[in-house]
C-alpha cells in the first residue's frame, strides 16, 4: 500500500495502460475508427464542420508526412481518408485526427457496437476516491469528446460522472512539463496539490518536473526492467486513502 501526500486534492489520470488496457485501444478502438473513417467522411462531407475537419486532417498529414499527394487538388473524402491512414500508421497525436476518431467512436458507442474497457477495480476505486473528497480529472492524448464517450460507455456502465473535467493535447504535449502547469492553472490549484497516475515514464517525469506527485501504474505488459524511482502500483486498490 502507498499513501498520497497530505496536500493532494486532485487525482489526474491517464487512460491507456492506467485505467484501461492499451490492447483495447489499439486492437478495438483504432481499427474501428480506421474501418469506418471513409464511410463517415463520405456520409457527412456536406456538413461544413466535417469538411473543415477533413481539411485539417489533410493539413496535419501534409505537415507531418510531407507527401506530394497532400499538396495538390481539392480536398475530398478519399484524400482525407488517405491522410487518416497515414497519420494512424505513424501514431500521430494530432487534434484533427483525434477529433474524427471521437466522432466515429461516438456512433459506435451509441449503436452499442463497442464498449470501452476499464480494469476490474477501477469503478470501485473511482467511487472510493470521490467519497474520500478527491476531485478527479482525466489527461489523455485522445480528444476530450472521446474521453467522455469512453467513460460513458464502459463494460461496467457509465463512469463519466466521477470526473469533474478532462484535458487533452490542447493543454500541451503529455511529455512536456509545461502541460502539467497549464492543467494545474486551469483547475486553479498548485501542481503540488495534484497526483498524476500514468503508465508512461516520460509523462511521469514531465509531471514530476512540474512539481506534481506521481504514481507509476504497472499494468500487464507495460512494466520496465529499469522502473523509475518513486511510488508505483499495479492496481488502484493499493492506494491507502484517508479523509481529505
Amino acid at each position: 500500500m502507498i499513501s498520497l501526500n497530505q496536500d493532494i486534492k486532485i487525482l489526474l489520470f491517464d487512460i491507456e495502460g492506467t485505467t484501461s488496457s492499451i490492447a483495447f485501444v489499439h486492437e478495438v478502438l483504432f481499427p474501428f475508427a480506421r474501418n469506418n473513417a471513409l464511410e463517415y467522411l463520405t456520409k457527412h462531407w456536406d456538413y461544413p464542420e466535417v469538411l473543415a475537419l477533413g481539411q485539417k486532417i489533410i493539413e496535419e498529414a501534409r505537415n507531418l508526412i510531407k507527401e506530394d499527394r497532400f499538396d495538390f487538388g481539392l480536398p475530398t473524402p478519399e484524400l482525407a481518408f488517405q491522410a487518416v491512414c497515414q497519420l494512424m500508421d505513424c501514431d500521430a497525436k494530432v487534434t484533427g485526427l483525434k477529433h474524427l476518431q471521437g466522432l466515429i467512436w461516438k456512433e459506435g458507442f451509441v449503436a452499442k457496437q463497442i464498449q470501452s474497457h476499464v480494469y476490474p477495480e477501477v469503478a470501485k476505486a473511482l467511487e472510493s476516491f470521490k467519497k474520500n473528497g478527491f476531485r478527479l480529472f482525466i489527461y489523455s492524448s485522445g480528444s476530450i469528446q472521446a474521453q467522455k464517450l469512453y467513460f460513458q460507455h464502459t463494460i461496467y456502465g457509465d463512469l463519466l460522472s466521477f470526473f469533474e473535467g478532462h484535458f487533452d493535447t490542447t493543454s500541451g504535449n503529455k511529455t512536456d512539463s509545461q502541460s502539467y502547469q497549464n492543467i494545474s492553472d486551469k483547475i486553479g490549484v498548485k501542481p503540488s496539490e495534484i497526483c498524476f497516475f500514468s503508465d508512461a515514464v516520460k509523462e511521469i517525469f514531465a509531471a514530476r518536473y512540474a512539481s506534481m506527485q506521481t504514481v507509476w501504474v504497472v499494468r500487464p505488459g507495460n512494466g520496465l526492467s529499469d522502473p523509475p524511482e518513486g511510488p508505483q502500483i499495479t492496481n488502484f486498490g493499493e492506494l491507502a486513502l484517508g479523509p481529505q
